[in-house]
């Protein structure tokens, strides 16, 4: 005797099976629910009928039954009928209409064929009803229109606590491939199994980007993730990623500013910095600069760099950002330049010549290494 599951397989995914397995043996095939009722047939003048004895008993013994002939069970057609299990639970029946000694030796593919076309079928659902929560979810925090009975309708039908701390993740394409042009449901199903279903984080593609409500503690999960995302996509797609990560807050307000802080990230990430991804709590004056309106990005600059052509200010910019990596090394920024370290010197004193201000000291370091920030981020994301 078998298990019988509480299992219940829609009617569009019994059909497809039935249908999937006529193209293959040639004979009309019936799909049984566990009381005995035809829920889907090859033979559209069939689904409906009830209390199929043959099929019954094939479910209750997990065995093939052979029919000889109609109605040598109640209800029952010639042929086969064999029991589908899933997980060791039988799930339903197939029925084959014909001669059993021509059908019989079909019986371990029909078998093993229709367990293979539920999972796929459940696992479509799944990701479908899966990514309809999403959106809900995430259009609820975007939408600020936050009351305690709609967040409360929420944590029952999708089990999601906004008590939770959460980080909010935004991705965008750096590459000429665009996410529009993909399908949708490859992406979100790429990125749905390499989460894990079971992971509890919220997601969605909106458009050309990525938003994730990830539930994962550590930053080091969260890289992981996004890493392996990033891969995936390069390699299946031909897309290349950057990741802003926010802030890590519980609760709606919270939520909503994590996801202000994740594109706070990721245009930095986007038009500054061009890594695979940013978060916001590494971002310091990049965070202040980010808020900017381009009219005080305009003063600041013009204080700094006065009438000074664009190709004197990238070559400062270029240097400040070799003695920044280096660390004021003035032997270091040499080697990396490929010129003599006397160049270097020369070329600093440059700078103080033009703005008045001398990479060497710390303070006017500082105002130089914050004008090149602002320079670097005009000419990549405010004009």
């Amino acid at each position: 005797m078998s298990k019988l599951s509480s299992l219940n397989i829609l009617t569009s995914t019994a059909q497809n099976i039935v249908d999937e397995i006529k193209k293959i043996i040639q004979q009309d095939i019936n799909f049984f629910t566990l009381d005995g009722s035809i829920l889907a047939s090859t033979d559209a003048s069939r689904i409906g009928e009830t209390n199929h004895e043959g099929a019954i008993t094939a479910m209750k013994e997990n065995e093939v039954v052979i029919i000889n002939y109609d109605n040598e069970y109640e209800g029952a057609r010639k042929g086969i009928n064999l029991a589908i299990t899933l997980d060791h639970e039988v799930v339903g029946a197939i029925g084959v209409t014909g001669d059993h000694k021509e059908v019989i030796k079909y019986a371990e593919i029909i078998k093993q064929m229709t367990e293979i076309l539920i999972r796929e079928n459940i696992s479509k659902e799944l990701i479908f009803n899966s990514g309809n929560s999403y959106h809900y979810i995430i259009d609820y925090i975007i939408s600020e229109k936050f009351n305690a009975e709609q967040s409360r309708s929420i944590e029952v039908l999708y089990n999601f606590n906004f008590i939770e701390y959460r980080t909010c993740i935004i991705a965008k394409s750096t590459h000429e491939t665009t996410m529009l042009s993909l399908n949708q449901s490859d992406l979100f199903r790429e990125i749905y199994f390499l989460l894990g279903n079971e992971s509890q984080d919220v997601f969605e593609i909106r458009g050309e980007s990525i938003i994730i409500i990830s539930n994962q503690k550590s930053s080091s999960q969260i890289i992981n993730n996004l890493q392996t995302i990033y891969k995936v996509f390069k390699d299946k797609f031909n897309v290349e990623l950057s990741f802003g990560i926010g802030t890590t807050n519980n609760l709606e307000q919270g939520y909503v500013d994590s996801l202000h802080t994740a594109e706070i990230a990721l245009n930095w990430n986007l038009n500054v910095s061009h890594h695979h991804y940013a978060f916001y709590n590494d971002l310091k004056h990049e965070a202040l600069l980010m808020s900017l309106g381009q009219e005080q990005v305009a003063i600041f600059l013009n204080k700094i760099f006065g009438n000074l052509k664009t190709s004197e200010i990238e070559e400062i910019v270029d240097l400040m950002d070799v003695y920044t990596e280096v660390n004021g090394s003035i032997n270091e920024a040499a080697e990396k330049l490929f010129i003599h370290k006397n160049t270097v010197q020369y070329r600093l004193n440059k700078i103080k010549n033009h703005t008045g201000l001398d990479p060497r000291l710390l303070n006017d370091y500082f105002v130089l290494e914050l004008a090149c920030a602002v320079y670097k981020l005009r000419s990549n994301y405010l004009n």
